[in-house]
């Protein structure tokens, strides 16, 4: 069964990373720049016109925004793929990075004013955090692979909505399923933040109050992403047990499995269902400990280690590595 079914929508919390996003880029357009810290096309724009002397655009800053999105999709990737070979979750070991790059970035610039055209030192240091933090997204959003919804960038959004649409009506995109109504979402999701932060910019807001609601929405993904609110209502998760047998505990399946000491992990390892022995089965095999449970032994795969059942034993608990 695939682990994300005992989730919230995926799509739901990447529409709302999406407009995070376009909230970040109103201030790093607006009051840090002009420089991108998300959609890093512009910025190797700026490169070439400073390049070519034309444009007045400084390209100092483009050039820090790079470096820095480098930089966090490089440790990104490495992060998240090491965290998926042990069974952890990837998902929200990079969202706790962000989320802690745009805090530091929201103390660091609480006195820091907008400033367009000329951005100062501060200026600089701000842009950066903030593009470590959106390359460690860009990672994030494409090992995920919500379609449709990238959530830092809109332009494959509004190229599947049309090409998918009645307009379009191209079945390549998904014409006559329903697709475009998600993508059309992730297009005003990126409306509506890059709205929101340039009416705070506007207000006079500096850009650490500015970044604050970004990184509260951000951890607020993470802790929702985190709970396992639909397990207990999902039907397999309600399964009663075997006569006669208990859900082992989940400090025994982490020791066992070798996941990392999480509440949550060892809650959604304890409901993990365990199907009935065929008729005649005897309740538990030779040498299972207090004769309830069936012997384990550990297995690696390219999702990390997780516990099976050994060869001849007819039911065990299975815990799969989760995003």
């Amino acid at each position: 069964m695939d682990a994300r079914a005992l989730r919230p929508s995926l799509t739901a919390l990447m529409l709302a990373l999406t407009a995070v996003t376009g909230l970040i880029e109103a201030v790093s357009l607006l009051a840090l720049g002009p420089v991108f810290t998300a959609i890093q096309t512009g910025n190797v724009l700026f490169l070439a016109f400073g390049a070519a002397h034309q444009g007045n655009l400084p390209s100092l800053p483009a050039a820090v925004s790079l470096v820095a999105f480098a930089l966090g999709a490089v440790c990104g990737a490495r992060m998240e793929s090491a965290a998926e070979g042990r069974g952890w979750r990837w998902m929200c070991l990079g969202l706790y990075a962000e989320t802690a790059l745009i805090l530091a970035a929201s103390a660091g610039g609480w006195r820091v004013t907008p400033r367009f055209g000329d951005p100062g030192a501060p200026h600089l240091v701000e842009a950066a955090l903030l593009s470590m933090a959106m390359g460690i997204r860009n990672v994030t959003s494409m090992r995920v692979n919500v379609p449709g919804v990238p959530t830092t960038l809109a332009t494959r959004s509004m190229t599947g909505l049309l090409a998918g649409s009645a307009l379009g009506r191209d079945s390549a995109f998904g014409y006559g399923s329903g697709a475009w109504a998600r993508r059309g979402l992730a297009v005003l999701a990126m409306f509506a933040g890059g709205l929101t932060g340039a009416l705070l910019v506007r207000a006079g807001w500096s850009v650490g109050e500015v970044l604050l609601p970004a990184a509260v929405v951000v951890a607020g993904v993470t802790v929702v992403h985190r709970t396992p609110v639909a397990a207990a209502a999902h039907p397999v998760a309600r399964r009663a047990l075997p006569s006669g047998r208990s859900r082992p505990s989940g400090h025994s399946l982490r020791k066992r499995c070798n996941f990392p000491p999480s509440p949550v992990v060892a809650t959604l390892v304890s409901w993990t269902t365990l199907p009935a022995p065929p008729t005649g089965t005897p309740p538990s095999p030779p040498g299972s400990r207090r004769g309830t449970r069936a012997p384990w032994r550990r297995s690696t795969g390219a999702g990390g280690p997780w516990c099976t059942p050994s060869p001849g034993v007819p039911w065990a608990t299975t815990a799969r590595p989760r995003t």
